[in-house]
């Protein structure tokens, strides 16, 4: 696999670019929180899995779930206007499935 010129650039850094704490969607240790406004942001590690949960009180809200370097689910939205995509990776074949596509309970 090559690697963007910006992933160059970022991998022969001494240490990580500066960001703000709202920027932060993934981590290697540990749990982060932030609130800016009325938003709540956490990204925690669960086994092998990061979570980032966005979320704000009028339900507005976002998801991302890394496993490895690959996305695993991102869902987005508010309420029942929410927009939710699962990838599940196996080997080489990549399987994308949007919530219209799942069985009805």
């Amino acid at each position: 696999m090559t690697m963007t010129p910006a992933a160059k650039k970022i991998s022969v850094l001494d240490k990580p670019p500066e960001s703000e704490s709202n920027d932060i969607y993934d981590i290697t240790s540990g749990s982060f929180e932030h609130q800016e406004g009325e938003w709540k942001t956490t990204s925690k590690l669960k086994g092998d899995l990061c979570i980032y949960e966005a979320s704000h009180p009028s339900g507005h809200f976002k998801k991302i779930v890394w496993k490895g370097v690959g996305l695993v689910e991102y869902a987005s939205g508010n309420g029942a206007h929410a927009d939710w995509i699962s990838a599940e990776t196996h080997y080489a074949e990549t399987r994308v499935v949007n919530q219209d596509d799942l069985p009805k309970s």
